[in-house]
C-alpha cells in the first residue's frame, strides 16, 4: 500500500473521540514559541486534525504514527516510536508545512504583553551586599566595612583562616591599619560597578 492510500483510507473518528493534535510537538516542529497561543481554540478547530494510523502504549503514553490533515488534505505523517522520543515529522510538501504554520499562527493571542517600565529617576543604593563568602567572585578583593575600604582575605592563600569552621556567612578582612577582623558577610558592602564621576 502507498502512503497516499493510507491517507485516503485512515479511520477518521469524530474529532472529540480522538482526532486532536499534539500541540507541543506541532509548535516544536514549526519552530514557534508556544507561549502566547490559544491552545483550546486550536485543538477545537476542525481544520487541522490528526488520526492515528498505528498506535501502542509505551509506559503511560500512547505512541505510533499519526496522519495529519489540513482542510481534509494530507499534511504530514508524524511518528513517535517511544514515550521519551521526539516526534518525527514527514511533510507532504514544504508548501503544506507553510500552510499549517500559517494556520497555527492565526491562534496567536495579540493581547498586549505585560512590560515592567523603569522609573529612571528612582533612587537606588550605591552599594549592595551578598550573604555568603562562596558567592564572592574571585577578582573581588576589596570592599567597604562601615564605610571604610578593606581587603577581603579570600582565595587559596587565605584558606587557613576558614579551616576551623565551615561558616560561609563570615569573612576575614584586613583594615587599612592592618588590623584583621572576622565579620559577617552582611556587614560588607560592595560598590556598584560605576565609572567615576568627571
Amino acid at each position: 500500500m502507498k502512503i497516499r492510500d493510507a491517507f485516503e483510507r485512515v479511520k477518521k473518528p469524530a474529532l472529540d473521540a480522538w482526532g486532536r493534535i499534539d500541540s507541543e510537538a506541532l509548535f516544536k516542529e514549526l519552530n514557534l514559541d508556544s507561549f502566547n497561543y490559544d491552545y483550546q481554540d486550536l485543538n477545537e478547530s476542525d481544520r487541522l486534525a490528526g488520526y492515528r494510523l498505528t498506535y501502542w502504549q509505551c509506559g503511560d503514553t500512547e505512541v505510533g504514527a499519526v496522519l495529519y490533515f489540513l482542510d481534509n488534505k494530507p499534511a504530514a505523517v508524524v511518528i513517535k516510536p517511544y514515550r521519551k522520543s521526539d516526534s518525527v515529522w514527514h511533510w507532504v510538501s514544504r508548501e503544506m508545512r507553510d500552510k499549517v504554520r500559517a494556520f497555527v499562527e492565526q491562534f496567536r493571542n495579540e493581547e498586549e504583553v505585560n512590560v515592567t517600565l523603569l522609573d529612571m529617576d528612582k533612587e537606588i543604593e550605591e552599594t549592595y551586599t551578598i550573604d555568603y563568602r562562596e558567592q564572592l567572585h574571585s577578582d573581588r578583593t576589596t570592599a567597604l566595612y562601615k564605610g571604610n575600604k578593606v581587603t577581603l582575605l579570600i582565595g587559596k592563600e587565605h584558606k587557613h583562616y576558614y579551616e576551623s569552621d565551615n561558616d560561609d556567612s563570615v569573612v576575614m578582612i584586613r583594615k587599612e591599619n592592618e588590623e584583621l577582623m572576622r565579620v559577617s558577610m552582611k556587614e560588607i558592602e560592595f560598590p556598584l560597578e560605576l565609572e567615576d564621576k568627571c
